[in-house]
């Protein structure tokens, strides 16, 4: 039984303090290194997510994308990936494609577009990160950030709970944890 517990957090363990060790940078702008460390976070977030049973689409999993150079880095880094027996697929979005989804990366130049459709919507099923500040108070769950020149991430858990989605707990230690007042489930 350890070993079966200490496996997977062992895993996770290492490769989050690899990310975070090569994590170290100075363009503001996120660029192809950036984008590529993001979607190996974004490898472990699926990994460590537990999506709803009822799930239409058992085969695929989806990885969406309105940015077309992150959607292109994805379908790189994913080739030949799978999700616990499901092959991840990437497609480049609009918002009228966003049905069958499973996950949505929201970068900063579509955050406004997608944050005026994505605000008090009920989503069930789909992963939101982005890389905005401020966009896991209203629209995702996951929010990139940079802190001491390193890529961290935040985690907006009303979000999370409203989404249908489980977080393993893990994971949930490494985030900075969203705490929003007053607000509604």
């Amino acid at each position: 039984m350890f070993t079966i517990l200490f496996k997977p957090v062992f895993h996770l363990a290492i490769t989050t303090l690899l990310i975070f060790s090569c994590t170290s940078l100075v363009a503001a702008t996120p660029g192809k290194r950036e984008y590529n460390i993001k979607i190996a976070f974004i490898y472990n977030f699926i990994k460590y997510t537990q999506w709803p049973k009822h799930d239409q689409f058992e085969d695929r999993f989806y990885f969406c994308s309105s940015n077309a150079q992150v959607a292109k880095l994805a379908s790189a880094f994913f080739k030949g990936k799978h999700m616990n027996n499901r092959v991840i697929e990437v497609k480049n979005i609009t918002i009228e494609k966003l049905q069958g989804c499973h996950l949505l990366f929201v970068s900063k130049t579509e955050s406004n577009l997608w944050e005026a459709y994505l605000t008090n919507k009920h989503l069930p099923g789909i992963l939101i990160i982005g890389e905005t500040p401020g966009f896991a108070h209203s629209s995702s769950q996951i929010n990139f950030f940079l802190a001491a020149n390193k890529i961290r991430f935040e985690i907006n858990l009303k979000l999370l709970q409203k989404s249908s989605l489980t977080m393993h707990s893990q994971l949930l230690r490494l985030a900075k944890i969203i705490k929003i007042s007053g607000a509604s489930k």
